[in-house]
């Protein structure tokens, strides 16, 4: 599908009352395709997919103009050639299916 990479986004915010609003405004920047809450400096986990380093940019413009982040770090992996690879779980409802 020509991506080249996935970018893991660490995202840190001010105010966890609005974090409802931010998960919405995250899921509205295309190529994100992952959310999950963590514990420690950082409140969200974001992975988006993408083509190049424009797009890297873009994202991470898009994710600091939403209001209350305080704080955003990125890392840049390279994109799977097949997925679900082995061993990945393809649903979260119920027990999912392990892939061998």
């Amino acid at each position: 599908m020509g991506y080249q990479a996935v970018v893991d986004f660490s995202v840190a915010f001010t105010n966890h009352e609005e974090i409802s609003s931010i998960i919405e405004r995250l899921l509205m920047i295309p190529n994100v395709t992952y959310i999950v809450k963590v514990e420690g400096d950082f409140d969200l986990h974001v992975a988006a997919l993408i083509r190049d380093t424009v797009e890297v940019f873009k994202i991470n413009n898009e994710i600091m103009q939403i209001p209350n982040i305080k704080k955003l770090e990125a890392a840049l992996r390279e994109a799977p050639k097949t997925w679900p690879s082995a061993g990945q779980q393809t649903s979260t409802f119920g027990e999912g299916i392990a892939l061998a």
